[in-house]
């Protein structure tokens, strides 16, 4: 999916006719919300009913009504937040940005050089951050900069300067998706805002009506505030997975999910995946696994690997694998491919045990059991696997009806144009024409949003 299709998924035509709404025209009294759908809108931010069992220090940041932020996205897969990032892929900028705050709270001043070197320093970012914006802020210290809307914009032009990230990338279409799930809600609160309740309905039903209701049957007793935190994530890994796996495999073959084993109720996420380690590392227990790696000297904080140490990750009941131990566990895997697919992996399982932690944390009353939560995690991502897998084969269906659509018409241009009797000959041509037009109305016809099956 490129960078167009993804922006231009949400209707901006409509949010630009708001946006001319007459200046002295009286607003309209916001009613509230009757659909449990706009409700969802109502809580811009999340707020857990008891704190996190696992990620207990986590801050869980919403970067819309829609869509978790990348702050939280980062540390739950990869343990480390983008300052975290930042210092290990661009410590320049890191150290840049502590003068700069030096600068804003006036206990130093702004030097030549030092503007000189940030418009260097943020010359890749000049997309997102226009150069006229960043001047303006280093000329006057009271102007607030005006970012984008969407923190996963800012996040992507991050990515895009520095230079490593191609568009196919995973990371980079996440960026995308999530950023149409932004602009999606940013509509709709527009369309809240101005007293069109019935217009935002009608634009979210189609996008998430259908996950809500299926939480609802799951787990009545769950947040609304926070379905779109724990499906949106489920939804784009599923298409991401099945992106990945599609692209691999054979024509023909049966495209199957390797992510619901880790959701499979005989052990949690981490306790899988361990299980995983286990397989390639030719171990048939834990207990091998930690033999294996006190030959090759893994270690993590200093000291060994131990059997209990192992077991406790599995069990994954008073902590959560931190990704830190990854590299040490892997040393018992020879293979360097399997051990990049593991560590990948890891970050999967990473986020299911965090998803499952926000199900305990969301639920208003009793916490459902860890099973319960997790079975109902795994129900909501087998339905968006096969979403993909449906939406797929719409992508593919549209080459064939078109290409069956042309020849139907030639065809009967050709019976008409040869045709001796003038009637015959203009109604063969005018089915085909309707023919053609019609079919190729299908063919590109194409989704409002990614979200939207």
């Amino acid at each position: 999916m490129n960078e167009k299709t993804v922006r231009d998924s949400a209707p901006k035509y409509q949010a630009e006719e708001l946006a001319t709404t007459t200046p002295g025209a009286t607003p309209t009294k916001r009613r509230r919300p009757k659909s449990p759908e706009l409700a969802l809108l109502s809580h811009p931010q999340l707020k857990l009913e008891r704190p996190l069992s696992l990620f207990g220090g986590l801050p869980v940041s919403m970067s819309s009504s829609l869509a978790l932020g990348p702050e939280t996205l980062l540390r739950v897969t990869t343990g480390a937040g983008i300052i975290d990032w930042l210092r290990k892929e661009a410590p320049g900028q890191v150290s840049l940005m502590r003068k700069l705050a030096y600068v804003a709270r006036k206990e130093h001043t702004l030097s030549p050089g030092l503007r000189r070197l940030v418009l260097t320093e943020f010359a890749p970012l000049f997309k997102v951050l226009p150069k006229a914006e960043i001047e303006r802020s280093l000329d006057d210290s009271e102007y607030t900069i005006s970012t984008p809307s969407s923190p996963w914009e800012l996040f992507l032009g991050g990515l895009r300067a520095s230079g490593s990230r191609q568009l196919a990338d995973p990371l980079v279409q996440l960026c995308h998706w999530m950023m149409a799930c932004d602009e999606h809600a940013f509509y709709i609160e527009n369309l809240m805002r101005s007293g069109q309740t019935a217009a935002a309905e009608t634009h979210l039903v189609p996008l998430i009506g259908q996950s809500l209701k299926a939480w609802i049957d799951l787990n009545p007793k769950l947040a609304i505030q926070a379905v779109a935190a724990i499906e949106i994530p489920l939804m784009a890994l599923a298409r991401l997975e099945y992106e990945l796996v599609e692209a691999e495999a054979k024509p023909g073959t049966e495209i199957r999910s390797s992510v619901m084993q880790l959701l499979d109720h005989t052990a949690r996420p981490i306790g899988h995946w361990l299980r995983d380690v286990c397989s390639f590392a030719d171990c048939r227990n834990l207990g091998e696994l930690s033999t294996a790696l006190l030959r090759c000297g893994a270690k993590y904080r200093g000291s060994a690997v131990s059997h209990e140490r192992l077991k406790k990750w599995a069990r994954s009941k008073e902590v959560a694998m931190p990704p830190q131990a990854v590299s040490a566990v892997l040393m018992a895997v020879s293979s360097t491919s399997k051990r990049d697919m593991l560590r990948d992996r890891f970050g999967v399982a990473r986020l299911l045990t965090f998803l499952c932690d926000l199900v305990l944390s969301s639920t208003v009353g009793a916490a459902p059991a860890w099973k319960d939560a997790q079975n109902q995690i795994r129900s909501r991502y087998e339905q968006a696997f096969q979403n993909q897998a449906a939406l797929f084969a719409q992508r593919r269906s549209p080459c064939l009806v078109q290409a069956f659509a042309l020849c139907r018409s030639l065809l009967l241009l050709k019976m008409g144009v040869y045709s001796r009797r003038k009637r015959i000959r203009w109604r063969l041509t005018i089915i085909g024409l309707r023919f053609f037009l019609h079919d190729s109305r299908r063919c590109f016809a194409r989704d409002r949003c990614w979200l939207a099956i």
